[in-house]
């Protein structure tokens, strides 16, 4: 998949910072239009990762230069060009799932349906319990 030439990764970052101290960061390397920090669902804690769009390609390519591996706050960041959802690593891409082999990968109703018909030792003395076949 492409990556998104006017965006920008940034990993590694401090938990504690927030997305203005991200963007001060940024526009130092230009015109910054957007950015955001990834933060935890259920805590509200950062993730310690964020994106950065700029204006325009150079800009971003420059901040990927001056931002990967600087330090900030004893940690060494990460900055790359932002890629889609779904296509980092340890995520399959898309369509993945349909052209795997493995039939239950590829269809998630027999996923559920194989799961559904292992049956515990105590649902087995239930009339009418997995019956079905």
């Amino acid at each position: 998949m492409a990556s998104n030439p006017l965006k920008a990764f940034v990993g590694n970052l401090p938990y504690s910072w927030d997305s203005d101290e991200l963007a001060d960061l940024a526009r130092t390397y230009g015109r910054v239009t957007g950015v955001s920090i990834v933060y935890d669902r259920e805590t509200g804690k950062s993730k310690g990762f964020g994106f950065v769009t700029y204006s325009d390609a150079a800009s971003a390519e420059q901040a990927i230069a001056g931002i990967h591996g600087r330090m900030v706050e004893g940690r060494q960041l990460t900055c790359k060009s932002a890629m889609p959802r779904g296509s980092g690593p340890g995520e399959a891409p898309s369509g993945a799932a349909a052209n795997s082999p493995d039939p239950a990968v590829a269809d998630p109703f027999l996923q559920t349906s194989q799961k559904a018909k292992k049956v515990s030792k105590s649902q087995k003395n239930v009339p009418g319990w997995g019956d079905w076949s």
